[in-house]
């Protein structure tokens, strides 16, 4: 995350997986992007104003994962179809809700059922892929672990989910894939 100027590209291709963009003057400069998205690989940008050097730039897609962008002109060709309303940059300096819910989304996104009865994630790939230094997932996830929504196992290195302690606060797989927001899954995230 970034809140200050940031230019990508050097009027040549470039390749972006896994990144979340947070600034306040995204410049682009390159012929084309590659955006990869497969597996866990997620790709958000949001931006309050934005240049682009090349008006012929070319956007390209690849996996089944994310790839998100916010920012003024992203209604338009090439980003048009990647264009989501729901990512939003605070401009109080404090942490939106959409900003939180994404968050807890790119966290519980991994997790699928491993065993009969639990939903299930090694605790390394959450903490340093998932997590890894960003203070709004830190933080979220601090939340999930203290509420007894994420467990870690004994004996095992796995993160398993509590379903009931998912229902008391709200959270549920099609709200997180949707980016919608219920009462419970507010008051948790405030």
């Amino acid at each position: 995350m970034i809140d200050s100027y940031l230019k990508l590209g050097s009027g040549r291709s470039f390749e972006i997986r896994d990144t979340e963009i947070s600034c306040l003057h995204l410049n682009i400069d390159a012929n084309d992007i590659a955006v990869n998205c497969y597996e866990d690989s997620v790709v958000n940008i949001i931006s309050s104003k934005y240049t682009q050097v090349n008006g012929n730039l070319k956007v390209k897609k690849r996996g089944q994962n994310d790839f998100n962008v916010n920012f003024p002109g992203s209604k338009r060709y090439p980003w048009s179809e990647f264009h989501d309303e729901n990512l939003k940059k605070s401009t109080t300096g404090e942490t939106s809700f959409s900003e939180k819910l994404y968050a807890l989304k790119l966290i519980m996104t991994p997790f699928r059922k491993h065993n009969k009865n639990a939903f299930g994630k090694q605790h390394e790939y959450i903490e340093n892929i998932i997590v890894k230094d960003n203070p709004i997932r830190k933080s979220i996830f601090d939340k999930l672990l203290q509420t007894g929504v994420l467990i870690k196992s004994h004996g095992s290195p796995m993160y398993e989910l509590n379903d009931s302690k998912l229902q008391e606060y709200g959270i549920n797989w099609g709200d997180l894939k949707s980016l919608n927001m219920n009462k419970r899954l507010e008051k948790f995230l405030r």
